[in-house]
């Protein structure tokens, strides 16, 4: 995985947040809480944390998921530097590389990726090499915004609504077999917040603003996507979390 293939420029950091904001807590809770859900499936298992960050999801998966070992996995040096000094020990590892660097013949039972699939290049190709990474029968737990990201951040590249993903995820060889959603909710000045971002930690770059008239001006379609998510779901962000199952532990192509 080169930088340009899934560059994840915005970090969160759990020593960095202030739990007696509550917007803050909020914003902990929506992040910590997908792990939860994924260290639900790793119980003596192998796991891979793929954009692993800041590394405290490889010690929720390995303490309360009771997993044999995890290895988290980012392409950021700084982040899993951070990673290391903080959450490193007896049965969790962290590697500064990409998804393609990984050992042809390592597998793992279970491969973990929050909210990455909407900052790669080719979310076909992503979801290919992980089922290439995972044992017969292995697990995905794959999550994603199911409300559109690229009119507010410029660094994804994708919006992926619930149903894509899950025909992206049948086609590639998995069935879902649960889901965990997350809806955080805005109000008006919050959302117009969303341009104040001021960056993580580590020399993360902040968000970019953009006049958002321009940019659906420029980009009907997004203007239509994000009509039909308020209409929807109202001003929120909605998050799915997906547990798939292999069907079969060959490579695709084969």
């Amino acid at each position: 995985m080169k930088a340009s293939d899934c560059s994840i420029p915005e970090r969160f950091i759990p020593s960095e947040i202030d739990l007696s904001d509550p917007e803050e807590k909020e914003n902990y809770d929506c992040h910590v809480d997908k792990y939860r859900f994924a260290a639900l499936f790793c119980e003596d298992k192998s796991v891979l944390d793929l954009a692993c960050g800041a590394g405290y999801g490889c010690e929720i998966i390995k303490s309360e998921g009771r997993a044999a070992s995890v290895v988290g996995v980012d392409i950021d040096s700084g982040i899993v530097e951070h990673a290391g000094r903080h959450y490193a020990g007896a049965g969790i590892a962290f590697r500064c590389c990409g998804y393609d660097q990984l050992g042809q013949k390592e597998k793992f039972d279970v491969i973990v990726s929050i909210n990455t699939l909407e900052y790669v290049q080719n979310p076909v190709r992503f979801i290919a090499s992980m089922k290439r990474l995972l044992a017969k029968q292995g697990t995905f737990i794959v999550s994603t915004h199911a409300t559109p990201t690229t009119d507010f951040n410029p660094h994804t590249k994708h919006d992926i609504s619930r149903a894509a993903l899950i025909r992206l995820l049948r086609r590639s060889g998995f069935t879902v077999t649960a889901e965990y959603v997350q809806l955080k909710h805005f109000k008006s000045a919050q959302a117009l917040n969303l341009f104040k971002h001021k960056g993580a930690d580590l020399g993360a770059p902040a968000i970019p603003r953009r006049s958002l008239a321009r940019y659906y001006i420029r980009n009907p379609g997004k203007a239509l996507k994000r009509a039909k998510s308020l209409i929807l779901d109202g001003l929120c962000v909605k998050t799915i979390t997906l547990h798939a199952q292999l069907i079969t532990g060959e490579p695709l192509g084969k």
